[in-house]
Parts: C-alpha cells; structure tokens; sequence
C-alpha cells in the first residue's frame, strides 16, 4: 500500500493506494458493478412537505471481514505513533482504498441488512442509501424520526451495525444529505454554501 503521512488524530484514516500494487487491476468486479441512484431517489420520494431523516453507518467497511487468504494483499506501511517511524501493518477488514469494498458493502447492507429490516417490519419507509448514508423518507415526521430509531436499535442488536450518533440529523423538510440541502416544500435543491464557496475558489483558480 501507499506510505502514509501522520495526520490528526481527527483526520486518521489509514487509505491503501491498492493501484500502486496492482490489486485493484486484479480484482473482478463484474458481480459487484451497482449504480449509485440516491439523488434521483430522493427526488423521487421527497413528494410535497415530506420529511427526510438522515444517518450515517459508523465505520462501514471495517465492518466487512476479510478471509486470512487476502490478508498478505492487504499489508501496509503506517505511523504507529507521532514519530517518523514506520510500522507494518494489515488490514482483517475492509479498508478505504480497495476496489471491491463499495459494492462488498452494499450486498451486505442495503442488500442483506436492509432487506432483513424491511422483512420483520422494522423499515416500512422509503430509505435512499448512498453506500453508508441513508435518509428515510416520510410524510410524517414523527414516525420518520421513530422509524430511523428503531432501525438503530435493530441494526446494532441484530446486526452488530452502530450508526454515527454524533452525524444524524432529524427529520426536517429541509434537509442535507450527499451535499445538498433538499426543500420538499418548494422542491428545490441547494448547495452547501461551503462547498460552492470551495467551487467558485477553485473555478477562480482554474480561471
């Protein structure tokens, strides 16, 4: 893998270079291939004045182990410490860099996982999933707010999947999720005003 820098502790997350080594070159992916149809979802669910909750899965692709036959692919150099030495490590699960992880990680959650939920009842809403995010859709934003909870609960004792409580944000009509703020009531999508000031920064600098 590639080497990485020390970073923040609030910023560590260690990411294989998995093209370097030629392991994503290797990896098939043809039953793994999956579109990515969350915009065009939510724009389709989010009907007038309704409600969108939003979560986020805490740490998703570690949550995927990988069999010890793949563990010597997955070996990497990192800082264990805030010194200038490097140390070898592996990856026992999923990582951010490999390949296949996306579409490993949605056959297991919004495949499996999700499709369980929806099997026992405890998702009946529309739920638009973006790899790790999800946002629940509804008329009602008590029983929006109500489901996605119940659904936590499920998730973590069932499943062994906790979702980032410091992340979720409550159901509103006015809602941000994959970068925009999303109005059922006048059904416009905005973008954040952090990331256009970031898009006109660097248009600027382009220019």
């Amino acid at each position: 893998g590639a080497v990485a820098k020390p970073l923040e502790p609030t910023e560590l997350r260690p990411t294989d270079d998995h093209s370097r080594t030629g392991l994503n070159a290797a990896t098939s992916l043809d039953f793994l291939r999956h579109s990515l149809t969350a915009y065009e979802d939510i724009a389709w669910f989010l009907a007038q004045d309704y409600f969108m909750r939003v979560s986020d899965v805490e740490a998703a692709f570690p949550l995927l182990p990988l069999h010890p036959d793949v563990w010597p692919f997955f070996l990497f150099r990192f800082f264990a410490d805030a010194s200038n030495n490097m140390h070898l490590f592996v990856h026992v699960t999923g990582d951010f860099g490999a390949a296949g992880m996306p579409g490993v990680f949605k056959k297991f959650f919004s495949d499996v996982v999700v499709g369980m939920a929806r099997s026992v009842q405890v998702l009946t809403l529309p739920m638009v999933i973006y790899v790790d995010d999800c946002g629940l859709i509804g008329g009602c934003r008590d029983a929006v707010d109500a489901e996605m909870v119940r659904f936590h609960t499920w998730a973590w004792v069932v499943c062994g999947i906790v979702f980032k409580a410091i992340k979720d944000r409550v159901a509103a009509q006015n809602q941000l999720m994959l970068g925009f703020w999303w109005d059922s009531r006048t059904f416009t999508r905005t973008l954040e005003e952090r990331k256009l000031l970031q898009y006109v920064d660097l248009l600027a600098n382009f220019a």
